[in-house]
């Protein structure tokens, strides 16, 4: 293990340092070009850093008065800022200019905030017609419940005449506003009670009642209520059910899956995988014993975070049914929920009982068994990452050149490409990774591997110090929304203008060198390289802009060299001197897997959680947060 010495003492020489030293960044001059300045607003909508959102397109709106992008965003922005009345005012203008039914639900929506009630309820309730669809109730219920108005919108389905409230849709209506009023054995008997009725709508609400599961305080009365019905249908199968046409049959045995696949959710959500995977043969028996039940709820389980079910059942499936294609997909299942787990943990290691190792011999263990298999040029590509990432890099070469020779124009060989460039800059071939990024994307052209392989090469650029060519890509990037490079590119782009601008270019060069060596795998040596870097800039006065960045990427390298307690420090010290940094939230969910995983604190992954999603409610990261918040066991 390697030794913490003057790295050590200068991590704890900075956690000393009080926050309050660190004062928010100097403001960057404002881009003049007008959408620049609209991505911008949308980044601190994204935020929550709601203020400065408003004014900013209060300042758009006036130099653009008919601009409808700035003031459907001006909308939203008093919307979140709860400045209603100048919400509602953008709209009415909106709505006479251009008259929508999306505008006169958002402003039904804006008159109950505003407490306007009557006026709200009459404008929903001419939205509604007497014998609403599935659309209709789609477009109206949900603005009124975002408006508190749950209760009203009850009222209103209870007042459709007798035929509408009977159809299935409304009936869906009314149990999901039950289960949002908190009224939850209701909620669970109205669905219930409507599959009896009419079996074609169990998908329906399957997926209503898995969402429910999800809720812990809606478990046991859910829980209760299927085991239930579990067992009449199962009674019925033993016994009456022999006399059964073959309509009555399959409406039977649908029910009886709507139920199983509802209590597999609930067993799920509770972390009870001894039950689910109970469930899951009991459907498994009904859908022919072939397995294939077993590996959709596994992969429900491994998108669930649930890794200990998905690994039981992939694993089942493979012992249960060892010569079919669910044992196939089963293998390629585990390998999916190893390299999950690896990257969950952001732990890398190879060896035979660790994630990342299990999930590159179950990938090579697939290719071999299945060599002929569409899937199998995908295995061998994932276990290169895999192998690159871990460090192996003479066996990394050999399965990439391997997946781009036997399956040369597939999206395995471009992958397998790109991976090759991140090996060139792991080995230190900076000018080599650099033209094989550039070949890639030129070839690619378009999509998100090519965006990550130009993000790639502006990060290498950063790595020569060529800092005009890596902001100009990295602007380039930032103007592709629809790019997953596109937020990454923001953020880099972003350091880059700041400490340039900040006179700061040395402390960039020697930020760009620590993330080099980390690339490379030498995490505690960038460790250190950082925690040298920031110590004279978190006595400053005023916080220098690299300063967030730096520290994110401190926190990131402590975590990779193994470190955890440390790492945590890092993290949660980089969120308390920069709270509103953009790099916060992925500071938070990472502290959250430190506490959960090797610190074993569960109960402090839980506050990091929910800081998550209190101060960045609009974050990508806050459906993972909540996946991962369901996962940890009760306060």
């Amino acid at each position: 293990m390697r030794r913490w010495t003057a790295g050590g003492l200068m991590l704890l020489t900075l956690a000393a340092v009080p926050p309050a030293m660190a004062q928010p960044r100097p403001a960057v001059a404002a881009d003049s070009l007008f959408a620049a300045r609209l991505r911008l607003a949308d980044r601190l909508l994204t935020q929550r850093q709601t203020s400065d959102a408003v004014a900013l397109l209060e300042a758009l709106d006036q130099q653009r008065p008919g601009n409808t992008d700035v003031a459907n965003r001006l909308a939203l922005a008093y919307r979140v800022a709860a400045m209603y009345r100048e919400a509602l005012a953008v709209v009415e203008r909106l709505r006479k200019d251009d008259p929508s039914p999306d505008l006169d639900l958002r402003r039904a929506e804006l008159l109950a905030l505003t407490g306007d009630t009557l006026a709200a309820d009459a404008a929903w309730q001419a939205l509604l017609p007497p014998q609403p669809t599935d659309a209709d109730l789609a477009r109206v219920l949900p603005s009124m419940t975002l408006a508190g108005r749950q209760a009203r919108a009850a009222a209103l389905l209870d007042a459709l005449p007798d035929a509408a409230r009977r159809t299935s849709a409304v009936r869906r209506a009314r149990a999901s506003l039950a289960a949002q009023a908190g009224e939850r054995e209701r909620a669970v008997g109205l669905y219930l009670d409507l599959v009896d009725d009419d079996p074609q709508q169990a998908f329906a609400v399957q997926d209503s009642l898995v969402r429910l599961a999800e809720t812990p305080a809606a478990r046991p009365a859910l829980r209760a209520a299927l085991d239930a019905r579990i067992e009449q249908a199962s009674r019925r199968t033993a016994g009456g059910a022999l006399f059964e046409g073959p309509g009555e049959r399959r409406d039977r045995e649908t029910r009886l899956k709507t139920y199983l696949h509802a209590a597999v959710a609930v067993a799920l959500a509770s972390g009870e995988s001894h039950d689910a995977l109970e469930r899951l043969r009991a459907l498994d028996r009904l859908d022919g014993q072939d397995g294939r039940v077993l590996v959709r709820y596994a992969r429900a389980a491994l998108d669930a975070r649930a890794f200990e079910a998905a690994n039981t059942a992939f694993a089942d499936v493979i012992t249960r049914y060892p010569r079919t294609d669910a044992a196939r997909d089963a293998l390629f299942g585990l390998a999916e929920t190893a390299e999950a787990q690896a990257l969950a943990a952001g732990d890398a290691a190879l060896h035979p009982e660790a994630p990342a190792g299990r999930a590159a011999d179950a990938y090579r263990r697939f290719a071999e068994a299945y060599p002929a298999h569409p899937s199998t040029a995908d295995a061998l590509a994932r276990r290169g990452r895999l192998l690159v990432d871990g460090g192996e890099t003479a066996e990394a070469r050999r399965v990439l050149d391997d997946v781009r020779q036997r399956f040369p124009r597939t999206p395995a060989a471009d992958d397998a490409a790109f991976q090759t460039a991140r090996l060139l800059l792991r080995n230190g071939q900076v000018d080599e990774a650099l033209d094989a990024f550039d070949a890639l994307a030129e070839r690619l052209g378009t999509g998100n591997l090519a965006d990550q392989a130009r993000f790639e090469q502006a990060t290498a650029l950063l790595f020569r110090q060529r800092f005009d060519e890596a902001q100009t890509l990295l602007g380039d990037l930032a103007n592709r929304a629809a790019s997953d490079a596109a937020n990454d590119a923001i953020a880099l782009g972003l350091l880059v203008q700041e400490a340039r601008t900040d006179s700061a270019s040395a402390d960039l060069a020697r930020y760009a060198r620590a993330l080099l060596r980390l690339r490379q795998g030498h995490a505690a040596e960038a460790a250190d390289s950082l925690t040298a870097l920031a110590a004279p800039l978190v006595r400053q006065p005023y916080a220098p802009p690299i300063l967030d960045d730096v520290l994110a990427l401190r926190a990131d390298a402590l975590r990779q060299a193994g470190v955890a307690v440390f790492a945590a420090e890092a993290y949660d010290d980089l969120t308390r001197r920069f709270p509103r940094s953009i790099h916060a939230d992925a500071a938070l969910l990472a502290l959250a897997d430190l506490y959960a995983g090797p610190l074993v604190d569960p109960a402090s992954a839980r506050s990091a959680l929910e800081r998550l999603l209190e101060d960045f409610p609009g974050s990508l990261l806050a459906d993972e947060a909540r996946l991962r918040l369901r996962r940890l066991p009760p306060r």
